[in-house]
């Protein structure tokens, strides 16, 4: 913290207002004080004394290790019980990178494949590891015999 405290002490404020120089949410948050500092000609605040800011950057921290790797589990567990979704799936990816090459991630990221896209968001809604994202269908709906209002 106290370093890239430190970086954002030595960039102007044109830099500090730049989101193209966080290379990380920590980052993120840790610049924002940094800049309104440096418009008031002050010197920053702690961030190491500030127990709101540790609170928030350890959230950040654990939150995000712990979800990914939670969420990326029960995706595997998804997709291993559910293998009429996984031969969709591999359908798909298959189609999309024709060949025996594995695709490069700037290669997955830049291709658009729905069904990708998809079965990410219903594993993050099915593995209730993001309680924030909810879903709310914008008319009311019949889907397999239930109602989904």
């Amino acid at each position: 913290m106290n370093h890239a405290v430190t970086r954002y002490e030595s960039l102007d404020i044109d830099s500090l207002q730049s989101d193209s120089i966080d290379i990380c949410a920590m980052g993120l948050v840790l610049r924002k004080p940094a800049l309104k500092a440096k418009k008031a000609g002050v010197k920053p605040p702690d961030p190491t004394k500030d127990v709101a800011m540790r609170d928030e950057l350890f959230v950040l921290v654990m939150g995000g290790f712990n979800s990914t790797a939670n969420t990326l589990s029960w995706f595997t567990k998804f997709m291993e019980a559910f293998p009429n979704g996984q031969t969709g799936l591999r359908a798909k990816l298959r189609a999309a990178f024709p060949g025996h090459r594995l695709p490069s991630l700037a290669q997955i990221l830049e291709t658009d494949i729905s069904y990708l896209d998809a079965s990410c968001e219903e594993a993050l809604c099915l593995a209730g590891t993001s309680n924030a994202i909810l879903r709310s269908p914008s008319q009311n709906t019949n889907l397999l015999g239930y109602d989904v209002r």
